[in-house]
């Protein structure tokens, strides 16, 4: 019963792993379209409202990484 408890839970383990690789990557593709609609921004007060956007984008993962260990 103990060996099967423990199966269970590194099926489980492994799918989580699986589960935080996909979240990574998609925030990364996110990140990456942020960075291309940033280089279109027209220049003056649209640009300063993407940087503030971008901080607030990347204030969560930094927390979310954090949390992570």
């Amino acid at each position: 019963e103990a060996r099967a408890t423990v199966d269970e839970g590194k099926r489980e383990l492994e799918v989580l792993v699986r589960r935080r690789e996909d979240i990574n990557a998609e925030i990364s593709r996110v990140q990456d379209v942020l960075e291309a609609l940033e280089s279109f921004e027209a220049p003056g007060g649209a640009k300063d409202n993407g940087v503030k956007a971008g901080a607030t984008v990347g204030a969560p993962r930094s927390g979310g990484k954090s949390s992570d260990g």
